[in-house]
């Protein structure tokens, strides 16, 4: 018999380990001490030449003694080989187990020595149905023996796709069973509480409607399948002979978890509101995660795993910053949120770090994701329960604030001199205060249910462009759901004069339901007006309608001083129908005959739209003068379109219009009728109005 430390497997083939010394009374030891390893870097060698130290020497390889119980390579595409030898010096055959405590090894190859000094083969791994395995057990396990003095050598060939880890442990049986019972207890206790949380969560969700609840449930389920997998236990209770699912549903439950997490994260923390650029870069890896999952079903397992697993930690981190960030701008919900991710993201990165083979496996490295993701639930579900007490308080608090405020609220908003009102999503108005009463001259139960367009007062001719123009503005405004300010004339009853007034419009939300708050004000006219002796003033602006409503009202404010409120009216119309004539015809080049086929099928807008953006016509602007003195108001208004017969079509404009009622082409006969002198340039493409006062109605 070779000396120890000197023991042959076969002639010319020594292993410089000591041996494994087989014992009655051995429990539990682990082999990593005892081994040798041997990397195919290229998966060329068969067994012969492994076992055959002069042929291991002829092609290059070389067998490295191993210090340590664990061995951790990363993620490789090499084939390593193990070799180590085991001695039995009793008197009695010893029954024993040989483990691998890592159950993601794809091909697993055991060369088993046999009396007649040759090798029976045992395999296993990930690519081979559970029940082809020696022992029904998450962990490949096989059962071997040794007769009374005896010494043996034995190998293994490892192969995977996944992590490359190592770490063999030898067993006596009864130990083994009673291993088992007490790890299915732990992982019970473990599996139990992801379960009962997701339960909990599940009820709670129930009875609030809040969707963090919901995609904590999503993402705590996701990880506790992902933890079920790769443990074994998925491969040995739930899919034992679906093999390539077996490997997939790896990087597909961490992506989809991922995915989950991060909304959970932006939800819980509010991070849209709170840290928007953290927001911008958890939405990324969303994207990232969701992806990922797809790619799970068409990527070779060896690509996507280590992609999914990097996200993992980009994700741990970010949320665990995000939290840091959230916690530092006082938001309270963050303090266990914090904890939590500091919890798992120290787990998440011991067990990376020994996936990536940079630490060696222990306890602490292959349990650190479940002991870190235990520590994590427990401390999301105090921040769950820490957000409803939040909750429950603000909610008492301001029921408690309403009822008081109630009647006070009530007296404000019913004394207000601004008419004060509620529309529904279809423009109806659902609530008005009094001082419609005393602005239009209408009584409150009037108008309730009524439409707002209802209210608006549209100038005869322009009317069914105005309001097309005005329905336009509120769609944008339903859409976009972002407060607007404008200037509108409001009906008033009793035969009385419209009222030009000032509308702000915004959304709030009542009981869960979305209405709009609007308020009407009194236009504030500027008090320096009196002083204003001289005035000059020129713009430039592009195509856009909306402006000319502010453009004619900033035109005609100083008129007052001169006029009265019915003939400045009256050039404040005409003023808007120049410039539209000028934005339309001018600019645009729209022609009487398509605006009023576009009117007609009442598609006028998206027509002017698609012409105001075409490239021959976008960039030409608008150029207006303006010019008050104590005698005369002028206005200069010139376009950059191709001009027009100026004298043609205002003959043949006057008797088209009024003969036949047309809801456009009255803006020049109504400047005519208007302005004391009108003169067009040349071209066409410029027009001057005057307006003398005649009699002059100073407010000083």
């Amino acid at each position: 018999m070779l000396p120890c430390g000197l023991l042959a497997g076969k002639s010319g083939s020594i292993t410089t380990k000591e041996p494994i010394i087989l014992q009655e009374s051995m429990n539990k030891y682990p082999v990593g001490t005892h081994i040798e390893y041997l990397v195919d870097i290229n998966k060329k060698f068969n067994f012969k030449i492994i076992r055959d130290s002069e042929l291991t020497k002829k092609n290059n390889l070389q067998w490295i003694a191993s210090d340590k119980e664990s061995l951790g390579f990363g993620y490789t595409s090499s084939v390593y080989w193990v070799r180590f030898s085991v001695k039995n010096p009793g008197n009695k055959k010893i029954d024993f187990l040989l483990e691998l405590d890592y159950p993601l090894i794809d091909s697993i190859e055991l060369y088993v020595p046999k009396p007649d000094r040759s090798y029976e083969i045992r395999r296993a791994g990930d690519h081979l149905p559970f029940r082809q395995r020696d022992v029904q057990y998450r962990n490949f396990v096989f059962q071997l023996s040794e007769m009374p003095q005896s010494f043996h050598t034995y190998y293994i060939r490892f192969e995977t796709s996944s992590s490359m880890n190592i770490l063999l442990w030898i067993w006596s049986p009864s130990i083994f069973s009673e291993k088992i019972m007490s790890e299915h207890i732990m992982l019970g206790i473990y599996y139990g509480i992801i379960v009962l949380i997701a339960l909990h969560t599940f009820f709670i969700f129930l009875s609030l409607y809040d969707l963090s609840y919901l995609y904590y449930i999503f993402w705590i389920l996701c990880f506790g399948i992902y933890q079920f997998a790769i443990n074994g236990l998925a491969f040995q209770y739930i899919w034992p002979n679906s093999i390539w699912w077996g490997n997939q549903c790896m990087p597909f439950f961490i992506s989809l978890g991922t995915g989950f997490c991060l909304q959970f994260g932006r939800s819980f923390l509010n991070t849209k509101t709170i840290i928007p650029v953290m927001d911008k870069i958890i939405k990324t890896l969303i994207v990232i995660s969701f992806i990922n999952v797809i790619l799970s079903f068409i990527t070779p397992y060896k690509f996507i795993i280590q992609i999914s697993v990097s996200v993992v930690f980009f994700m741990v981190t970010t949320m665990l910053v995000s939290g840091m960030m959230c916690l530092y701008k006082g938001f309270r919900m963050a303090r266990y949120y914090v904890l939590a991710w500091t919890a798992l993201l120290i787990g998440v990165t011991l067990f990376a770090l020994k996936s990536f083979g940079i630490l060696p496996d222990n306890f602490i490295t292959i349990w650190g994701q479940q002991i870190g993701s235990a520590i994590q639930v427990m401390f999301i579900s105090l921040a769950l329960a820490d957000r409803i007490s939040i909750v429950n308080n603000e909610k008492n608090w301001a029921q408690y604030v309403a009822l008081k405020s109630q009647e006070k609220y009530m007296a404000i908003v019913e004394n207000l001199n601004d008419i004060i009102f509620t529309l529904d999503d279809k423009w109806k108005i659902l609530d008005v205060n009094n001082s419609i009463k005393n602005e239009l001259k209408i009584r409150p139960e009037q108008i309730i249910g009524t439409s707002f367009l209802d209210l608006i007062y549209f100038e005869l001719g322009v009317g069914s462009l105005s309001k097309q123009f005005v329905e336009k503005q509120f769609e944008q405004f339903t859409s976009d759901k972002k407060p607007i300010v404008f200037r509108i004339q409001l009906k008033s009853y009793m035969g009385l004069e419209p009222k030009e007034m000032q509308i702000r419009l915004e959304y709030i939300n009542i009981q869960g339901k979305d209405e709009i708050l609007g308020k009407v004000s009194n236009i504030l006219e500027d008090t320096l007006v009196k002083y204003c002796i001289l005035e000059k003033q020129r713009y430039t602006f592009g195509n856009y309608l909306y402006m000319t409503e502010e453009i004619a009202h900033r035109l005609i404010r100083h008129l007052y001083k001169y006029m009265d409120v019915k003939q400045v009216n009256h050039i404040r119309i005409a003023l808007k129908e120049m410039i539209i004539n000028a934005i339309e015809h001018g600019n645009l080049n729209i022609t009487y005959n398509e605006k009023s086929k576009a009117m007609k099928d009442d598609n006028y807008f998206d027509f002017f739209s698609k012409r105001q953006h075409d490239p021959k016509y976008c960039r030409k602007k608008i150029s207006l003068e303006y010019e008050i003195t104590p005698s005369y108001v002028k206005y200069i208004i010139t376009d950059e379109g191709n001009g027009f017969n100026h004298k043609k079509v205002l003959k043949d404009l006057a008797s088209k219009a009024n003969k036949l009622m047309l809801p456009h082409g009255r803006g020049i006969v109504m400047a005519y009728n208007i302005f004391d002198e009108i003169k067009f340039n040349k071209k066409g493409n410029q027009v001057l109005l005057i307006k003398k006062f005649r009699l002059r109605k100073s407010i000083l």
